[in-house]
Order: structure tokens, then C-alpha cells, then sequence
């Protein structure tokens, strides 16, 4: 990668006063060709670490949905429209909200409320926010969801102690 900067930066200054063509960005054919070697040097050796990161993204995100349809599904129709409840042990909502949310995006609810009571919100990683509330005005935890796509008919899920 050094030496590909070291290419970069030897092929000169671009000039941008004028620079409607390639030809007329450098101050001669060498300089040019330098330059689109350097750049495609630079391409070449971190392109793959680019599309392993895209690769990483996409099977995040395909994770995401998949637990999320697999807990509608387990799930049943809740008192309005948009919640759904499922019956799993209350300390384990938690669980489930980390499982949805997205690593590394975990912070505080904005609720003073909710975050002294240990509520949070995240980004979920097919896009939205998810929130837990750790207790609910009707008791049991709940996982709040927002703008998440495909989904975005689904409110929140109520975590019912089986």
C-alpha cells in the first residue's frame, strides 16, 4: 500500500484548473499512467476487503430478518393492531433484543424513565430502530420496532411469560 502511495503521490500534482479529461489533469502521459497504476494498485488490494465487509453486512442483515420472521411466526396476535406476543421467559426479551439489534449500536434509551429502568435502543440491521422497555405500564417487557423494512406493519412484540 506504501508503495502504491509513494506511485500516487510521484505522478504529481493534478491540476485542477482545467481538468475536463484525463489528459488534462497531469502534466504528461507519464504522470497519468502512474497515477491510474497507483489507483488501480490501491483498488486491487483493498477491493477484497471491501466486499468481504459488504459480504459481512449482507449476512447480518439476512440474520436479522430471519430471526424476526421466525418470531412472528412463533408469535401470536396481541391486543391492537401491529403487536404481537410471545411467550418466552421475561429475562430472556432481553436476549432477543440483542439478537435483533445491531452489534455496536446499543445505547441508552432517550426515555429517562425507561434508561434508569435498563431500556436501550438500537439499529436493526435491515434498517430502523428496535427498543426495549424492560417492564411495560402493563407489565411484561417489550420490544419496540420502527421503520424496519418488510416489517414495518409490526409495532412491537410483547415478551408474555409462558
Amino acid at each position: 500500500m506504501t508503495v502504491c502511495l509513494v506511485l500516487l503521490a510521484y505522478a504529481g500534482p493534478v491540476r485542477a484548473d482545467d481538468c475536463s479529461g484525463l489528459h488534462d489533469c497531469y502534466d504528461g502521459a507519464a504522470a497519468a499512467a502512474t497515477a491510474a497504476a497507483a489507483i488501480a494498485a490501491i483498488l486491487f488490494i483493498a477491493l477484497p476487503t471491501l466486499m468481504e465487509l459488504a459480504s459481512v453486512a449482507d449476512r447480518e442483515v439476512q440474520r436479522a430478518r430471519e430471526v424476526l420472521e421466525q418470531l412472528v411466526e412463533l408469535s401470536r396476535r396481541g391486543h391492537a393492531e401491529g403487536v404481537r406476543e410471545v411467550s418466552i421467559a421475561p429475562e430472556a426479551a432481553s436476549n432477543l433484543f440483542y439478537s435483533l439489534a445491531r452489534p455496536g449500536t446499543i445505547r441508552p434509551h432517550p426515555n429517562p424513565d425507561l434508561r434508569v429502568a435498563v431500556g436501550y435502543v438500537a439499529d436493526f440491521a435491515a434498517g430502523g430502530t428496535i427498543g426495549f422497555r424492560p417492564r411495560s405500564a402493563s407489565g411484561p417487557p417489550i420490544i419496540d420496532l420502527h421503520a424496519i423494512p418488510l416489517f414495518d406493519w409490526l409495532k412491537e412484540i410483547r415478551c408474555i411469560a409462558p
